[in-house]
């Protein structure tokens, strides 16, 4: 499978979001991402329509509504790792 995004880039916007955002029933919550886990192999980023999973730092899952929100969520993850604002 090809990554969508690098693994690298995707655990430095899972971490920014637990150390800086708010607790949520699925994890936490930062800007519109929602960042879950068990443990540190198990990691996802999610929003409404969208969901990318690593395990053991590989990409094994992702799931996109459509396109759109794929390049939507992608971008969200951008601004997120880049410290960008984030327009709802």
């Amino acid at each position: 499978m090809g990554s969508v995004i690098n693994p690298s880039i995707f655990k430095a916007v899972y971490d920014k979001i637990v150390t800086e955002g708010q607790q949520s029933s699925s994890g936490f919550f930062l800007r519109g991402v929602y960042a879950a886990g068990q443990g540190k192999k198990h990691l996802e980023l999610k929003d409404c329509f969208s969901r990318i999973r690593v395990v053991n730092g590989e990409v094994v899952a992702t799931e996109f509504s459509n396109n759109t929100q794929r390049v939507r969520f992608l971008n969200k993850v951008r601004k997120l790792y880049c410290g960008e604002q984030i327009s709802q």
